[in-house]
């Protein structure tokens, strides 16, 4: 690893962000078939290289931070450097994360192989120079096995807040349904689900709609717990369902800056 002579504002920076990382959602299905038969198959989830992008950018950009990755490939290796910079001007050069592309016996890797190894190396490159969570979602590559990637299944737009950016499935032992899933920058509401009474579902007004949406942006770039504090004073006097809407991701925002405290 190289850096700059100083990287104080760089650090700092790059913790403020930190704070603000989830983990990045595992939501493309990986169906890994054994050379010793279909006994010794399995499926596992995995988080992809955009998945992660999706959690660090607006952070990043918040705090004055950017990323560059240069990628060499030759000889069947792919090696990926990032290069993560501030405003500042400081900046840290990580050291190269390389691997070699899969290929026949004999022969080099096809260009398919090596773009799939290259957004493999973008990706876990990425995640250990931010500190994110990687998933080994590659363990078995080594035991001769072969992947096909199942696309993340298309979900409904939250009726509440109209995103379907955070909409997740809710589990099938709370009912089911689907979740605008705070962690995710959601508003919270839940919808639809077997035995579950059409009048459980928050519904808002037009006005309450776009009320919920500047709000979900405030509590998202709220950076200290006092200007939390007054976006909660303004909610005491909103109707329940706007309420309801905002509670998990205000909730989830308040422990991030109570952690963030030093």
């Amino acid at each position: 690893m190289k850096k700059s002579d100083n990287i104080s504002e760089l650090a700092k920076a790059l913790a403020a962000a930190q704070a603000c990382f989830t983990a990045a959602e595992k939501d493309h299905t990986a169906k890994v078939v054994s050379r010793k038969g279909d006994a010794s198959s399995y499926q596992y989830k995995y988080a992809d290289l955009s998945a992660y992008l999706e959690v660090c950018r607006d952070p990043l950009a918040k705090h004055g931070l950017s990323f560059v990755q240069d990628v060499e490939c030759g000889g069947g290796l792919v090696s990926v450097t990032t290069l993560l910079m501030h405003t500042s001007g400081q900046w840290i050069r990580f050291s190269p994360f390389t691997l070699a592309a899969e290929a026949a016996s004999g022969s080099l890797p096809t260009a398919q192989a090596l773009g799939s190894a290259v957004t493999y190396a973008r990706r876990y490159s990425l995640a250990a120079a931010l500190g994110m969570t990687a998933d080994d979602d590659d363990c078995s590559a080594g035991a001769g096995v072969s992947a096909t990637i199942t696309p993340k299944e298309s979900l409904p737009a939250c009726p509440a807040c109209g995103s379907a950016r955070a909409v997740i499935k809710g589990k099938e032992e709370y009912g089911g349904g689907f979740v605008c899933y705070g962690k995710k920058g959601g508003c919270g509401n839940k919808w639809g689900g077997e035995g579950k009474p059409a009048d459980t579902v928050t519904v808002l007004t037009g006005e309450e709609i776009v009320y919920v949406a500047d709000a979900t942006k405030a509590i998202q770039e709220a950076a200290s717990l006092e200007e939390l504090s007054v976006i909660g004073e303004a909610l005491r006097d909103k109707t329940e369902p706007v309420k309801q809407s905002l509670r998990k991701l205000f909730q989830t925002r308040q422990r991030l800056l109570e952690t963030a405290v030093p």
